[in-house]
C-alpha cells in the first residue's frame, strides 16, 4: 500500500478515535495496544516517518461502534488505490449481530484471495481440478473462481452459499474440520 494511502486512513480513522492496525513485514502495528501477548507493536510516531521504514500490506480499521465502522466505508472507498477486501459480515448483510469488533481490513486494489491462489498454484503447478477454496465472506469469492472445488461455510454469505459446490457446518462447529474428515472418509472408500 503506499504511504498516502495509508496516511488519508488514518486521517478518516483518526477522526472517530477507533483502533487502527496496520500489518507489514510479519508484525501487526496499532496506535493503541490491546493484546499484551507480544502480538501487537506500537507503532512509532510520527506515522510519515514510521511509514518510510516499514512496507505495510494491510490496514485495519475497528471499533466496537457498528456505525463508525460503517459511516467510514464511503470515505475509505473513494481513496485510489485500495478497496475494502473483508469486513465485518454486518457490513454486508443485515442479518448478522452487530456486536463484538466491528471492522473493515483495506489493501492495495490489485490485492486478492484468488490472485494468491492462482500465483501459488501457477508456482507449484496445481491443476484447475485439484484447487479446493473453502470461504464464508463476499472476499472469497474470487479465490472461488480459481478452484475446481468451492466449499463454503455454514454461517458463510449467501452470494458464497450460492456458488458453492458443498456447504460444510459453521466455523464454530469445526465445519472445516468435518470437511476435511468428508475428504478422508470419500477417499478410503475409493481405496
Amino acid at each position: 500500500m503506499t504511504k498516502d494511502s495509508i496516511l488519508e486512513l488514518y486521517k478518516i480513522a483518526n477522526k472517530d478515535n477507533v483502533r487502527f492496525m496496520l500489518s507489514g513485514n510479519g508484525t501487526k502495528y496499532v496506535n493503541v495496544i490491546k493484546h499484551t501477548d507480544g502480538t501487537e507493536t506500537l507503532i512509532e510516531w510520527p506515522l510519515e516517518t514510521f511509514l518510510d521504514k516499514i512496507d505495510i500490506i494491510a490496514v485495519t480499521i475497528a471499533s466496537y461502534d457498528y456505525d463508525t465502522i460503517l459511516n467510514m466505508k464511503e470515505p475509505v472507498s473513494k481513496i485510489p488505490g485500495i478497496k475494502i477486501m473483508n469486513q465485518h459480515k454486518s457490513l454486508s448483510d443485515s442479518s448478522y449481530e452487530k456486536t463484538g469488533t466491528i471492522y473493515i481490513d483495506i489493501v492495495e486494489e490489485n490485492t486478492s484471495k484468488g490472485n494468491a491462489v492462482k500465483h501459488f498454484s501457477e508456482i507449484f503447478n496445481i491443476p484447475f481440478e485439484n484447487r479446493i477454496a473453502i470461504g464464508d465472506d463476499n472476499n472469497d469469492l474470487y479465490m472461488f473462481e480459481q478452484c475446481g472445488y468451492k466449499v463454503a461455510m455454514g454461517n458463510a454469505l449467501i452470494p458464497v452459499k450460492e456458488i458453492a459446490d458443498y456447504i460444510t457446518d459453521t466455523n464454530n462447529n469445526d465445519g472445516v474440520a468435518k470437511f476435511i474428515e468428508k475428504l478422508i472418509d470419500e477417499n478410503k472408500k475409493q481405496s
